[in-house]
C-alpha cells in the first residue's frame, strides 16, 4: 500500500486495511487499466499503473509485483485514480 498509515481501529485494534477487494473489483469494472498517484506528507510522489487484465480473478495486490515510480513534488499531499480503456458496457446487448 503506498500511503499507509499504521492506524489501528479503537474498538478491535486491528489495522485499517483495504484487502476486501471491493475497492479493486469496483476499479476493475470501470476500466480495464488504473494510474494511481499518491503524494505524501514529504513531497514524496509515488505512481503505478495497473493493468486489471494480467489478474486472475483470485489473484491479490499483495501477491502480484507492481512497478511503483517515485518523485519528488511540490504537489499538495493527496491520492488521485485515474480509470484508462474505459470498459464499454454491455448491458444493452
Amino acid at each position: 500500500m503506498i500511503n499507509w498509515k499504521g492506524k489501528k481501529s479503537p474498538e478491535k485494534k486491528r489495522f485499517f486495511q483495504g484487502r476486501k477487494g471491493i475497492g479493486r473489483f469496483a476499479a476493475s469494472i470501470l476500466g480495464q487499466e488504473m494510474t494511481l498517484s499518491s503524494v505524501n506528507d514529504t513531497g514524496e510522489k509515488s505512481i503505478a499503473v495497473i493493468d486489471w487484465r494480467i489478474f486472475n480473478s483470485n489473484d491479490f495486490l499483495d501477491n502480484v509485483e507492481l512497478l511503483v515510480e517515485k518523485e519528488n513534488t511540490n504537489e499538495q499531499p493527496g491520492t488521485t485514480l485515474q480509470i484508462i480503456a474505459k470498459n464499454e458496457d454491455d448491458s444493452n446487448k
